[in-house]
């Protein structure tokens, strides 16, 4: 294998790591301390080959932040628009640590 393959797949491992480890990192802190506030939506997109996502703003003690998921099906994201609220968990140790919670079966977005 030629030293430009190395280092392709030293990069690429490195980058996969990296991605799971602050996935593992944001489930630590939210199970660890998390409170619940709102969001609100601020954007919904698609990115080829990655799938939907909705942005969400929201405010822990007076600071302002944003954050972005993934949602798994597009059906899901046409139930969201733009300047909804929604419930999320933030952690208390890292407020940019979020994750928004799931609506249960026929419940609907606040307006």
């Amino acid at each position: 294998m030629k030293l430009k393959n190395w280092i392709q797949l030293f990069l690429l491992v490195g980058l996969i790591s990296l991605g799971v480890f602050s996935s593992m990192r944001s489930r630590a802190l939210l199970n660890k301390c998390s409170k619940s506030t709102s969001a609100v939506i601020i954007d919904k997109y698609r990115i080829k080959s990655r799938g939907y996502f909705i942005k969400y703003a929201y405010k822990v003690n007076g600071s302002d932040y944003e954050s972005s998921e993934s949602i798994k099906q597009k059906i899901e994201v046409e139930s969201f628009h733009i300047g909804d609220t929604l419930d999320i968990s933030v952690s208390c140790l890292d407020p940019n640590v979020s994750k928004f919670k799931p609506l249960k079966s026929g419940e609907k977005n606040k307006n």
